[in-house]
């Protein structure tokens, strides 16, 4: 930084008057340059984070060759929840029984327990299986 401040030094100096000029880094405390230093890194992190989310955007591999979607997740999620959407093709509970085919009725109860479902099997598809489907 091109700031300067003019600072006067020990009590000789002062009686003949002398000044010296420091840097302003020379005349902060140590904590402000803690800080600056801490500022510094978090922009420097700021630049590697945006350079990184340009990266994906641009959609290109290392080669320079055109990267595919990875269409997986989206078509497992859409047919488990059309699968698993209360009443359609099975409610648990039911609303007489404990399990009931094709009724087109649904309960809070049966939200619930379709829910928990949805989500064990997203997480073992997803996670654990680990399911790409490459279009493009």
């Amino acid at each position: 930084m091109a700031l300067q401040c003019n600072v006067l030094q020990k009590p000789l100096e002062r009686k003949l008057k002398l000044e010296k000029v420091f840097w302003l880094e020379e005349c902060r405390p140590r904590k402000w340059k803690y800080l600056d230093m801490v500022a510094e890194r978090l922009r420097e992190s700021e630049r590697d984070f945006v350079g990184q989310v340009s990266e994906r955007r641009s959609k290109r591999n290392r080669g320079g060759q055109k990267m595919m979607s990875d269409w997986g997740p989206v078509f497992v999620a859409v047919v488990l929840f059309i699968l698993l959407t209360p009443g359609l093709l099975i409610q648990i509970p039911g609303r007489n029984k404990c399990i009931e085919f094709g009724n087109f009725q649904t309960s809070g109860a049966s939200i619930l327990v379709h829910s928990i479902i949805y989500f064990a099997l997203i997480c073992i598809f997803l996670l654990a299986i680990g399911v790409h489907m490459y279009l493009g």
